[in-house]
């Protein structure tokens, strides 16, 4: 479903998510990488808990000579997997 709304072949109540579905992506394939070097079965994993909250939101620079900024959020992400 995820490489589907990253291709935008299916959307989710009219948007496409594609930035969104691209990182959990990475999220998983790093997970599933993590698991293999702890020797655990990729086909066994569930998920134990997922949990994101609010990050910080800091002030990027636009340019030198500009005084404003663009100010970036961002989120932090946490996910507890177990093998059953």
């Amino acid at each position: 479903m995820l490489q589907n709304l990253v291709d935008r072949k299916i959307a989710l109540d009219g948007k496409y998510y594609p930035k969104t579905a691209s990182k959990f992506l990475e999220m998983f394939q790093s997970l599933e990488a993590n698991a293999k070097v702890k020797k655990l079965d990729g086909g066994k994993l569930w998920i134990k808990k997922a949990k994101a909250e609010k990050g910080v939101v800091f002030m990027r620079p636009r340019s030198r000579f500009r005084l404003r900024a663009r100010k970036a959020k961002s989120a932090t992400v946490e996910i507890v997997v177990e093998e059953r």
